[in-house]
C-alpha cells in the first residue's frame, strides 16, 4: 500500500509558518468519528504535516501510518488540523468527538472501546452502574458543551476537606468536570473504585464546579481554600497528606514562622494606587506563596487562616493588575 498517498495534506494546502518546527517534534493525534479515524501527524505548536482517514479496525494500516509520521519528510503544514475541506467530515463535526494523544496505532481500538464502555455507564450491566450513586453530576445537572474537551486535559483531583473527608473532582478542562463526589479518605476501596473509573472512561456528561459543590456541606470558597493535589491512583491519597503534613512541620518548627505570614499578610494588604506597580512589586511573594499551597492542611488553623487569607489577597492584586492592563 501506498501510504504516502494516504495524506490529505499537499502543497496546496500549505499555510506560510513563522518558523520550522524540529525533526524530532512529532506527535500523533487521533480523533473517533464513529467507525473511522482521523490521524493527525502534527507539531508542539499545532502545526500538521500529515492527516488521513481510515477504519478503526484496520490495525495493519494505522501502524504503518504512525510509523510513516515518526520518519516522513514533512514538506507541508496546515496552521489548523480542523480546517475546513481537509477531511470529509469538517470542523464541525470533528469539534463534537473524542480525541487522544496516542503512542501507538494498538492504543487506538482500546481507546475507542473506552469511548463505547463510557457510553452506557449508568445502564443496569454497566460495571459502574453502583458507582454513578456517588456521583453528584447527574442527568439533571447536565450541560451540553458547544465542543468535546480533550482528553489530554482530564485530571483527577482530591480535595482534603474536614473530618477526614476528601472531594474528589473529575476535571475536565477549564469549563467543565464529569465527577464530583465526598467520600472518607479511609475508605480506600470505594475511593480505589472512583479513580479507577476516572482513569478507564472518557465523559459523557458534563457539569461545573460551582454548580456541582452546592450539593455538598461546603461552599466554594471553603472547597477551594482546601489543600487539592491531582492523582494518579487511590493509593496517592493519604501519601499526598502526609508529606504535605510534613512540609507543614518544617515550616512551623520555626518559632517565626507564623510572624512572618503576618508580616507577609501586612506587604499584600497595602494596596498602591497604581494596580500594575502593585502587582509587579508583590509577584514575587505571590509566586512564592502559591508554590506553599500545602500550607492549607496545616494542623494549625492560625496557619490554615493565615495561608487562605494571602492567597486571596494575592489573587485580588493580580485581578486589578489584569483588569488594568485589558
Amino acid at each position: 500500500m501506498d501510504i504516502a498517498g494516504l495524506n490529505l495534506i499537499g502543497e496546496k494546502h500549505s499555510e506560510k509558518m513563522l518558523f520550522v518546527p524540529g525533526e524530532n517534534d512529532r506527535h500523533v493525534k487521533v480523533f473517533f468519528v464513529d467507525d473511522e479515524v482521523v490521524i493527525f501527524g502534527i507539531t508542539t505548536t499545532a502545526y500538521v504535516f500529515w492527516c488521513s482517514v481510515t477504519k478503526a479496525d484496520d490495525l495493519e494500516t494505522n501502524r504503518e501510518i504512525f510509523a510513516y509520521i515518526m520518519k516522513m519528510e514533512r514538506t507541508h503544514y496546515l496552521v489548523d488540523y480542523s480546517a475546513e475541506g481537509i477531511v470529509k467530515y469538517g470542523k464541525n463535526r470533528m469539534m463534537y468527538c473524542y480525541s487522544a494523544m496516542l503512542e501507538s496505532a494498538d492504543e487506538i481500538l482500546p481507546f475507542k472501546q473506552k469511548i463505547e464502555v463510557s457510553r452506557h455507564i449508568r445502564e443496569p450491566e454497566s460495571p459502574y452502574s453502583d458507582l454513578m450513586q456517588y456521583n453528584l453530576l447527574t442527568p439533571e445537572d447536565a450541560v451540553i458543551p458547544k465542543y468535546c474537551p480533550r482528553t489530554r486535559d482530564y485530571s483527577t483531583r482530591v480535595y482534603y476537606a474536614n473530618d477526614g473527608e476528601i472531594i474528589i473532582e473529575g476535571f475536565c478542562d477549564n469549563n467543565f468536570d464529569r465527577w464530583l463526589s465526598v467520600t472518607k479518605i479511609d475508605d480506600i476501596e470505594l475511593n480505589r473504585r472512583i479513580i479507577g473509573f476516572l482513569n478507564e472512561t472518557v465523559a459523557v456528561e458534563y457539569s461545573n464546579f460551582p454548580l456541582l459543590i452546592k450539593k455538598t456541606a461546603y461552599t466554594y470558597e471553603e472547597a477551594r481554600s482546601c489543600f487539592c493535589v491531582a492523582v494518579q491512583s487511590a493509593d496517592e491519597i493519604v501519601p499526598q497528606l502526609e508529606r504535605a503534613r510534613q512540609l507543614c512541620r518544617q515550616h512551623e518548627a520555626d518559632p517565626q514562622f507564623i510572624q512572618k505570614l503576618r508580616s507577609y499578610k501586612k506587604k499584600l494588604a497595602y494596596v498602591a494606587k497604581d494596580p500594575v506597580k502593585d502587582y509587579k512589586s508583590k509577584r514575587n511573594l505571590i509566586e512564592k506563596l502559591q508554590k506553599w499551597s500545602y500550607l492549607r492542611c496545616s494542623e494549625n488553623p492560625t496557619v490554615r487562616e493565615l495561608y487562605n487569607t494571602l492567597i486571596r489577597l494575592g489573587t485580588s492584586s493580580y485581578d486589578s493588575y489584569m483588569t488594568e492592563i485589558h
